[in-house]
């Protein structure tokens, strides 16, 4: 029997929808012929940052056809907007803010608040049911950006020319970029790439990057850059002013031994994709700060404190929220900030924060080809 290119590469896309509704469970040796043929189809998942890699191969004889997709969660139809773990204070709403979607709060509620001049002026807080919360948050899962089991190949940042595209596929080796200066500029730079600095990076605005991960202490973007980066770091992660990070982004900042770590997302400045920001230490500040007209599009993770004046559609995790005026700071209150959930997408594809408490089956689906 002969089979055409197409005919190959129309048995491999059967078997990627095949293999994705079971990416739960797909082990080394999960060889299959589909359709009894003689093609033999293959996948493999592979953890890339916040997501996940589902590389489907197909073999008939000496010929083979491999595609790569970034896959993400479907959402669970819970409408969580807010977890605030019960810290014996009530959340306290102040101006325009507002919160669409189920919530688990403290015992003791949610309220109006006033703040020297302003008070509430919305006609509804809260557009969702009230459960009472716990006083920890849901445990995350431990497996993001790991690249312990993964073939890897290295080269030096002063290796590559400037303005020259550079993409590295899915189904090859992890190329990691060790950065030694302080600064990025005009790369691009797409795949399955690690751009990684043992100190400070700043990443100017005239960089093309797609898909990559970028890893360091703290990394800030210059106002004006647009991308898709998935950031980890240590200590400090600024978003300046207009700065976009298209679907599928996001920021980790995890344990490590700074008292500080930060988030801060500045004026006009949007996310599409997840924040989290785990630290177990109690001794040490953890603050996700979402200035004015920010908008996150996805779940935001916080270990310490949110201060929260723009938007996030989808659904905030965190010990409390933050508010510093010129006069004082107030613990647990939102002013002007929004929580929606009902205006997160249908298709809208999550990242896994959690190990699967509830015991439903995940369901995946394709977020782009790679």
């Amino acid at each position: 029997m002969l089979f055409t290119s197409t005919e190959l590469h129309s048995n491999n896309e059967s078997a990627k929808q095949y293999f994705l509704s079971k990416a739960n469970d797909i082990s080394q040796n999960n060889s299959i012929d589909l359709f009894d043929n003689g093609i033999v189809s293959s996948a493999e998942v592979k953890p890339w940052g916040f997501y996940q890699i589902l590389v489907t191969t197909s073999n008939f004889k000496t010929d083979t056809i491999r595609q790569t997709v970034l896959i993400g969660e479907k959402q669970q139809d819970d409408g969580l907007a807010l977890y605030l773990t019960d810290n014996n204070k009530a959340l306290f709403m102040v101006g325009k803010a507002i919160i669409k979607g189920n919530v688990f709060i403290p015992k003791k509620g949610i309220k109006q608040g006033y703040i020297t001049s302003n008070a509430y002026t919305n006609t509804k807080i809260l557009l969702g049911s009230k459960s009472v919360s716990k006083a920890q948050l849901p445990e995350l899962k431990t497996t993001f950006f790991k690249f312990e089991n993964q073939q890897t190949e290295r080269i030096d940042l002063r290796e590559l020319s400037d303005s020259i595209k550079y993409y590295q596929s899915f189904a090859e080796k992890t190329l990691f970029i060790d950065a030694i200066e302080t600064e990025l500029l005009q790369k691009k730079l797409s795949g399955n790439i690690v751009i990684e600095s043992k100190d400070s990076l700043y990443i100017k605005k005239n960089n093309v990057l797609d898909n990559v991960i970028v890893k360091a202490p703290k990394v800030v973007f210059e106002s004006g850059f647009k991308g898709s980066v998935q950031v980890v770091a240590d200590q400090l992660v600024v978003l300046e002013e207009n700065v976009i990070l298209k679907y599928p982004s996001g920021i980790f900042i995890h344990h490590g031994e700074t008292a500080h770590k930060e988030i801060r997302l500045k004026n006009s400045s949007k996310l599409l994709g997840a924040i989290v920001l785990d630290d177990q230490n109690r001794s040490a500040d953890k603050l996700i700060s979402i200035e004015e007209n920010v908008e996150i599009v996805g779940d935001v993770y916080c270990s310490g404190e949110i201060a929260l004046e723009g938007s996030v559609i989808g659904t905030v995790y965190t010990n409390s929220f933050y508010l510093r005026t010129d006069a004082s700071i107030y613990d647990n209150y939102i002013m002007d900030g929004v929580i929606d959930k009902k205006n997160l997408p249908d298709n809208f594809l999550k990242v896994s924060l959690f190990n699967n408490i509830n015991k439903r089956e995940r369901k995946y689906a394709i977020i782009t080809p790679l």
